[in-house]
């Protein structure tokens, strides 16, 4: 997924709930066929931050203790909006730690932030 590559999920239009998870899947499927390093470990994270996201929230703040099966706790459903801040969460904090970086002079791991915020801006609308 090198940057101007089409994929044909990048090509479509989706509007539906879930819908950017499934996308960066699909992507991340390609990049790891394609052995394309920075988009793996940019699409990895974002797939992580989005079912992150979808977690639903312990109430009482602390660990939940379960007896014998773990109960199945309904996921949350992310709009476009909420899609769209995980995105730009991950964006700001890879361009942040590029910053950090650079400052230190290690232009090196800066530039792998900014080849991942590449990847990652194909998903912001």
């Amino acid at each position: 997924m090198a940057e101007g590559d089409p994929t044909t999920s990048e090509q479509a239009s989706t509007t539906t709930a879930g819908a950017l998870v499934d996308r960066v899947q699909a992507d991340l499927r390609s990049a790891r066929l394609a052995r394309d390093q920075v988009a793996v470990s940019a699409l990895r994270s974002l797939h992580a931050a989005l079912q992150n996201a979808e977690a639903p929230p312990i109430e009482d703040g602390g660990s939940v203790r379960v007896a014998g099966a773990s109960p199945e706790a309904t996921r949350r459903s992310l709009d476009a909006e909420a899609e769209q801040e995980v995105v730009g969460r991950e964006v700001d904090e890879r361009r942040d730690a590029a910053a950090t970086y650079r400052r230190h002079g290690q232009d090196e791991a800066a530039t792998r932030l900014d080849a991942e915020v590449a990847v990652l801006e194909q998903y912001r609308r």
